[in-house]
């Protein structure tokens, strides 16, 4: 595993950083990197990015509603996030001007 000065300078070059809600989001925003942050049993109100360049995605409902960091549900709530949409927001998130 690189240390966090190696992690930092590769996402630093990064176009966009897609990615789960863990702290690598909050370091790309704080780097300016866009970032497009997949959120499911979370909070995306309590623990989203800050920074204009920040899209977030929200799975379908959890049965959790926060109360977890790990989805219990049958069916995972970030599995209602289609690929289709995380492209379409890659896209707009790129999008010069």
């Amino acid at each position: 595993m690189p240390d966090l000065r190696t992690f930092l300078a590769v996402v630093k070059r990064a176009r966009a950083l897609i990615c789960g809600d863990t702290g690598p989001i909050h370091f790309a925003a704080g780097l300016f990197v866009p970032v497009i942050a997949l959120f499911g049993p979370t909070s995306p109100v309590r623990w989203r990015p800050l920074g204009q360049n920040c899209r977030i995605l929200t799975g379908s409902p959890c049965t959790c509603a926060g109360a977890t960091y790990d989805c219990e549900s049958t069916r995972h709530c970030l599995g209602a996030i289609s690929p289709e949409q995380v492209w379409a927001s890659l896209q707009t998130l790129l999008k010069p001007g």
